[in-house]
């Protein structure tokens, strides 16, 4: 680790000039205060840790056990305004191709964005991505690990799992950074969104740790990430963005979001309130 001005540390907020050596060098500065803690998240730090992979931020390739969960997904029966609002709107053409009796699926919506046939989607994706993997089969479409790629972070919220399982242990972590991710609105090519997403996968690599941390490690950890996301366009925004956040916590951890307000109505803070029996 090297030594620049003190910053808070990613997991437990304290200040330290220690940060990720490998990451600094690409422009990235994550602080851990101790090796403990960077050991902590290094599990799935280390898919995007360095110059090659830090930024921009790769994300990690697909492995065949994305698949079922990717697949599954695809063809689950969605009320388009949900789609409109975590996704993309349609064209009016668009729209009359996927949506149907006010659903749609994420087969046929990815379908037409693409220019592909809605009902045959599933068929190019399978067919392209046995050819990407050297199969004899069909050749592979062009485009399949781009459309697989595009559609992992919505496979967290859209893919079915039994009801007692917990959807952060079911998932690799880099669905529930993708989770966070979406609950954050990020844009694609701010740095400060580098960071987010880095600061995203270390958050879902403490949620997914087994046994569990400390709830205090993960209160501070939650605490840490929410204080990275200083920007909030409303209020309203900012409560879907951290109800967003919430959804993905509550399943470890029964945690409580406050916003803190100025004077003149503008947010100044968000604190993480810990259950009752958190120590």
């Amino acid at each position: 680790m090297s030594t620049p001005q003190p910053q808070p540390c990613v997991v437990r907020g304290a200040q330290t000039k220690n940060r990720c050596s490998a990451c600094a060098r690409a422009g990235v500065d994550l602080f851990f205060c101790s090796t403990a803690h960077q050991q902590l998240v290094w599990k799935v730090h280390r898919m995007v840790c360095g110059p090659d992979k830090a930024k921009p931020l790769m994300p990690p390739p697909l492995e065949e056990d994305e698949l079922p969960a990717i697949f599954d997904a695809l063809h689950l029966e969605i009320p388009y305004e949900d789609f409109q609002r975590d996704i993309t709107s349609l064209t009016l053409t668009q729209a009359s191709q996927a949506v149907r009796r006010g659903k749609i699926t994420l087969a046929r919506g990815m379908a037409v964005l693409w220019g592909e046939p809605a009902d045959d989607f599933p068929l190019y994706m399978v067919t392209g991505l046995v050819g990407s993997r050297g199969i004899t089969w069909l050749a592979a479409h062009p485009t399949v690990d781009g459309w697989l790629l595009g559609l992992r972070p919505y496979t967290y919220k859209y893919a079915r799992i039994p009801t007692d399982v917990k959807a952060v242990y079911h998932f690799p972590a880099r669905y529930v950074a993708a989770a966070l991710e979406i609950a954050l609105d990020l844009a694609d090519d701010a740095d400060s969104t580098t960071l987010l997403r880095h600061r995203s996968l270390l958050l879902a690599g403490i949620l997914q740790k087994v046994p569990p941390p400390p709830s205090g490690v993960i209160i501070s950890a939650v605490q840490q990430f929410v204080d990275s996301c200083l920007v909030y366009d409303s209020f309203e925004q900012a409560v879907a963005k951290f109800g967003g956040v919430l959804n993905v916590v509550k399943p470890v951890l029964a945690i409580e979001l406050s916003l803190q307000l100025h004077g003149d109505g503008r947010i100044s803070h968000c604190v993480v309130i810990p259950p009752t029996s958190a120590t």
